[in-house]
């Protein structure tokens, strides 16, 4: 892991050559084969720009753990914002039923409801918006260049987790409520 072998130029060649549904595996090869301070920005900086994260959750969980939080990687925007925030934070998620302890969480709301109407073209089965709070120590960077509030964070460490239903009103409208699991 982090053995340095791949310079920055290779790496930014590698995530340049992939799609938004392909770049994940691409990060994680980053991860594992450029120096540590290398593949962690190149890794907080495009992990946002990713649609297909689900199963290699545990693998970046993983890594990051092993590489320890990428505050240091992040902008100074986001490290501004992570600062800001309170310990514990508050965070949700709009997703799939069986897809709430994933690694990307974000402080507003209606993001997640958001995620939970789906994104990108991608529709979501089943959907819920979860929300629970987190330690910032578990926190291991936030991104806010995509103006999503997202936090990445070990889904292992939330605590009070709780998850609504979503219902769309109507395919068109963009409101939608929120129906407590039962």
């Amino acid at each position: 892991m982090s053995g340095g072998s791949l310079t920055t130029e290779q790496a930014e060649d590698k995530i340049r050559a992939t799609n938004s549904t392909n770049r994940i595996s691409a990060l994680i090869d980053i991860l594992l084969h450029a120096p540590k301070e290398v593949g962690l920005s190149i890794f907080v900086e495009n992990y946002s720009t990713c649609d297909n994260t689900w199963h290699y959750r545990n693998d970046i969980l993983i890594l990051l753990k092993r590489l320890g939080h990428a505050r240091d990687a992040m902008d100074s925007e986001a490290l501004h914002y992570f600062s800001a925030l309170p310990d514990p934070v508050v965070i949700y998620r709009g997703c799939q039923e069986t897809r709430i302890r994933g690694l990307s969480w974000t402080t507003e709301r209606a993001v997640a409801e958001g995620f939970a109407r789906g994104h990108r073209s991608m529709t979501v089965a089943k959907p819920v918006v979860a929300s629970a709070e987190i330690p910032k120590a578990a926190v291991f960077f936030a991104v806010t260049h995509r103006e999503e509030a997202e936090l990445v964070i070990n889904p292992r460490r939330l605590r009070k987790l709780k998850q609504e239903r979503y219902v769309q009103e109507h395919p068109d409208s963009s409101r939608a409520t929120g129906a407590p699991f039962k």
